[in-house]
Formats: structure tokens, C-alpha cells, sequence
């Protein structure tokens, strides 16, 4: 990481080709600049939407900022991105024995219901509806 100074005096950090994005995000927070730590979290999501805690340390920063909308927006998108993530892909990986295996040890282990269902999320799509909740509450005290 490369420090720059420009004329104004402030804090410049940026990216060398072997860093990562999340690298600079958390020097951009310890220098409390947090709108560019949440600029370098949100360049980290575009080239891995898959990393949970760039999702969620980006909502912790707007929640500093006390921006809910924003966090709610931020919160939605990660949430998508997860259940993409975790989406069957349709196309068949183990034979019909395999599966109905998967399926006997799923439901006797109570991870599924009766029907095949499954009960619980994966993580971090539970702690993160959770919070949806609890933001939405946050929000409707507000107005």
C-alpha cells in the first residue's frame, strides 16, 4: 500500500496490484475515513460478491453514519447475492442413490422437514434476516 499525500493535507492510500481491497478498506477505517473504506468495500464486493465480511462490514458503517436507508439497501443486496449463492443449480452431481442418502440423513439429523425442506438457513442468510428484522423496526421507530 502505497500512502499519498495530496494538497489538501489528507490521507491518501492507494492500491497496489497485490493488495486487496479489503486490505485498504480496513486502513481507510482505522484512519476513521469511512466513506472511502466503504468505496474500497464495495470495489472488494464487485470482484467477490461472495465475501460475508465485506457485506458486513459495510453495513456497520453505514450503521455509524446512522444511515439506515442505505444499510437497508446494503443489507437487501447481500442477502440476494447469498440466496443466489446458495440457489440449486439445476444440473444433477450425484447419481440417484447418492441423493436419496442426502435426503434419509438430512431429514433424520431434523435438518429438513417431512417433505424434503429444508428448516434452516446457511449462515450468514439467517443472522442477516435477522437483522433485516430488527432493522426494519429501527427504521419504523424513526419515522
Amino acid at each position: 500500500m502505497r500512502v499519498v499525500h495530496n494538497s489538501t493535507k489528507k490521507l491518501k492510500l492507494t492500491k497496489e496490484p497485490d493488495e486487496d481491497w479489503r486490505d485498504l478498506a480496513k486502513a481507510y477505517e482505522q484512519n476513521q475515513d469511512y466513506a472511502e473504506a466503504m468505496e474500497a468495500y464495495h470495489e472488494d464486493l464487485k470482484a467477490n460478491p461472495a465475501h460475508e465480511n465485506s457485506w458486513h462490514r459495510l453495513m456497520i458503517l453505514y450503521r455509524k453514519e446512522g444511515n439506515l436507508k442505505k444499510e437497508w439497501e446494503v443489507l437487501n443486496a447481500a442477502i440476494d447475492a447469498f440466496e443466489k449463492i446458495y440457489s440449486p443449480t439445476g444440473k444433477k452431481v450425484h447419481g440417484r442413490k447418492v441423493e436419496s442418502i442426502s435426503r434419509s440423513l438430512m431429514k433424520s439429523t431434523g435438518l429438513t422437514d417431512k417433505k424434503g425442506k429444508a428448516i434452516y438457513q446457511p449462515e450468514p442468510l439467517g443472522k442477516w434476516h435477522r437483522r433485516k428484522l430488527l432493522l426494519a423496526k429501527k427504521i419504523a421507530s424513526k419515522k
